[in-house]
This record gives structure tokens, C-alpha cells and sequence, in this order.
């Protein structure tokens, strides 16, 4: 029997590892269905973080295939630009990209407001403590104060 035979088959999420340094991916005008577009989102987009350019114009994608991107994008990914022109999106599978890339904009904007906020809590914090810890070298540091024994 062949060697493949002999093997179980792996399903496509066993098979799909990832490539680290891969940041963009050119698969514009290869006739990607609605099937292949959304084994695409869920196998290399969703577990691809450092993916951040897709081009998928020219294919076939429909409804169903923007929705599965708008799934990815909604639920975070390393996408910063996606290429879809040329391809048959209908105004539903338009509106749920666009409601992702929205939402996403907005939580992203949420935890770098939410990181600004932590990062100047913490430079205050280190302020008083120098401020509290000056105060205190000043008051101990003896010599010529009021009060005190010279």
C-alpha cells in the first residue's frame, strides 16, 4: 500500500502549522470559493498572527466566504489589510466585514486607551513613592533643621 494509505488522515486543522514570518499572502485570482475562503479564515488567518496582508481579489468569493473573514476579523487577528475587489460579496457579507473591521478598530482603540490608562496610573504611583521617599531623605537627613540639634 502506498505510504499514504497507511497513515490515518489528518484533518485540516492537524495539517495547517503556521510560518511564523509569513506577513503577506498573495492568493488573488486563483478561483477561492466560499469553501476555500472560509478554510483560509478559520485554518490561516485566525491561527496566523503575524499574517497582516490578504489579497484574495479576482476570486469567488461570496456571502459566505466574507462572513467567515468577518468571524476572524471580529474575533482578532494579525490582519491589517485585506484585498477583496473583483469578487461577488453580496451588501450582507459587505456589512459584516465592515461591522468586524469596526468593532475590531474599536476594541483595539479600547486597549491602547486601556494601556495609556495603566502605563500613566503607573508613572503616577512611581511619582508619589519618589515624592513620599524624597520627603523622607529630606526629613531624616539631619543638619540645620529647625528644631534640631546641629
Amino acid at each position: 500500500l502506498p505510504l499514504q494509505q497507511q497513515q490515518p488522515q489528518q484533518s485540516q486543522q492537524q495539517q495547517y502549522r503556521h510560518h511564523p514570518s509569513l506577513s503577506v499572502l498573495d492568493l488573488g485570482f486563483n478561483n477561492i470559493s466560499d469553501e476555500g475562503c472560509t478554510s483560509l479564515a478559520n485554518l490561516a488567518v485566525a491561527r496566523n498572527p503575524s499574517l497582516a496582508t490578504l489579497y484574495l481579489s479576482g476570486n469567488a468569493v461570496r456571502e459566505a466566504g466574507a462572513l467567515a473573514l468577518a468571524d476572524v476579523i471580529a474575533a482578532g487577528c494579525g490582519l491589517t489589510s485585506l484585498h477583496l475587489t473583483a469578487n461577488r460579496i453580496c451588501a450582507r457579507g459587505v456589512k459584516g466585514l465592515m461591522r468586524s473591521i469596526a468593532e475590531f478598530d474599536v476594541t483595539m482603540q479600547m486597549a491602547q486607551q486601556d494601556r495609556e490608562n495603566r502605563m500613566a496610573l503607573e508613572e503616577e504611583k512611581r511619582k508619589r513613592v519618589m515624592q513620599s521617599n524624597n520627603g523622607d531623605h529630606v526629613t531624616r537627613g539631619g543638619g540645620g533643621g529647625v528644631g534640631e540639634e546641629q
